[in-house]
């Protein structure tokens, strides 16, 4: 919840600077993004009339949500709005229709809203953090930095991921208690610990490090 609160606080602070005439920065764009709605653009960049399906949109917005809901803390996409200039394009695209075409896309169904600024519709995708990795549509893992998407491994996410929530794969719960403990197991691990540390060897064990004093 707190994430979705901070990432509502960031979008109207971006739309703000655009009220003001200014173009929010890359650290102010980390979580939230501008996107104009694909398939809009005619001959010499003239803009179409839009629709309520447009399938170039669904796609495109599909993968951006997948690299937001693989950022930390998520974000939020405001469509209708050209990225360079923020300048406020609008967009007539059906809230449900395309909430239901990126959950086909990329099994995330994010909350939409419906935003009216300057007396131009825009919609605004809010993306919750996910808890693993989403491909995008063409089964690449991406997320944000800065204002860029790029890809990232599956392997650093699960790392970041962790990190995040404070997960310690030694502190797990566990069913088992000392009885379930084999007497063979036992010894094996007293048999290791009694060994000489296999580097910066002082002189004792590690069974004597931790034994107590007699």
């Amino acid at each position: 919840m707190r994430d979705r609160a901070r990432s509502r606080e960031e979008v109207d602070e971006c739309l703000n600077s655009l009220r003001n005439g200014t173009l929010p920065d890359s650290a102010e764009r980390q979580r939230v993004d501008f996107k104009e709605e694909a398939g809009r653009r005619g001959a010499a960049g003239r803009l179409l009339p839009g629709t309520p399906e447009n399938t170039k949109a669904a796609d495109q917005l599909a993968n951006e949500v997948a690299s937001m809901a693989n950022t930390p803390g998520g974000g939020a996409l405001i469509i209708g709005v050209e990225d360079r200039s923020g300048d406020l394009l609008g967009t007539d695209l059906d809230i449900e229709w395309l909430r239901q075409q990126i959950y086909r896309r990329v099994e995330v169904a994010p909350e939409i809203e419906e935003r009216i600024e300057q007396g131009i519709r825009l919609l605004v995708i809010y993306v919750a953090e996910a808890r693993e990795p989403v491909d995008d549509t063409g089964g690449r893992i991406r997320w944000r930095v800065g204002d860029s998407s790029v890809p990232v491994d599956r392997g650093e996410w699960w790392a970041r991921r962790q990190d995040r929530s404070g997960w310690d794969s030694m502190a797990r719960l566990t069913a088992f208690t000392l009885d379930s403990v084999k007497p063979a197991a036992v010894a094996v691990a007293r048999d290791y610990l009694a060994r000489p540390y296999v580097s910066g060897w002082s002189g004792t064990t590690v069974t004597e490090q931790i034994s107590p004093t007699t």
